[in-house]
C-alpha cells in the first residue's frame, strides 16, 4: 500500500484535530482513503494509525536542529518495500515519498506519477535517524523527516 498524508480527510474531522493525521490514499480513479488516529501503544511514538489490515504507522512531532519535524515507524508485515507519502492533493502524482526495502536506509523521492519514483539528490537526502530492517518477519522503516524544506510538499501546509 501507498500511505500518503491526506489533508481533506483530516479537515472533514475524521482525524482528532490537535494531531497530525496520517492516511492511506488508495490509487484510484476516485481515492479512498481511511483515517483514524489513536494514542500509541508503542512509548516511542504517541500516535498510532492501523492503516490497513498489515500496515501500522507511527510518529511524533519532535525538532531537527530547531526545525519542526516529524519521527515516523512504517510497520508492514512480511517482507518487501515500504513507503509512506506526502501529498497536497491525495494523489499520488506532485507528491513526495519516503521509500525503501529492509537493510537499506530509506530515501525521499519525488513522485510524478504512479510508476517510477524519482530518487531525490544527495543535497535533499536529510532524514535523520532513517533505518529499514527486519523484525519478528515484519519490514519496520524508521524516519525524522524536517516538515517543511526546500522544493518540497511541506508537511501540515494544507
Amino acid at each position: 500500500p501507498f500511505a500518503c498524508f491526506t489533508p481533506r480527510e483530516c479537515a472533514v474531522g475524521n482525524c482528532p484535530t490537535n494531531s497530525p493525521c496520517f492516511c492511506l490514499a488508495v490509487p484510484a480513479p476516485a481515492p479512498t482513503p481511511f483515517c483514524a488516529a489513536f494514542p500509541s501503544d508503542d512509548p516511542n511514538f504517541d500516535h498510532m494509525a492501523q492503516l490497513d489490515a498489515n500496515v501500522v504507522l507511527y510518529w511524533s512531532l519532535t525538532t531537527v536542529d530547531g526545525a519542526a519535524a516529524v519521527s515516523a515507524q512504517v510497520r508492514k508485515v512480511g517482507d518487501g518495500w515500504i513507503s509512506l507519502g506526502y501529498s497536497l492533493d491525495d494523489f499520488m502524482p506532485a507528491s513526495f515519498a519516503v521509500i525503501s526495502t529492509a537493510g537499506n536506509v530509506p530515501q525521499k523521492y519525488e513522485l510524478t506519477g504512479r510508476v517510477n519514483p524519482t530518487l531525490l539528490g544527495d543535497a535533499q537526502q536529510t532524514l535523520v535517524d532513517a533505518t529499514t530492517e527486519i523484525v519478528d518477519g515484519n519490514t519496520v522503516m524508521t524516519f525524522t523527516k524536517i516538515l517543511a524544506e526546500d522544493g518540497e510538499v511541506e508537511i501540515g501546509s494544507w
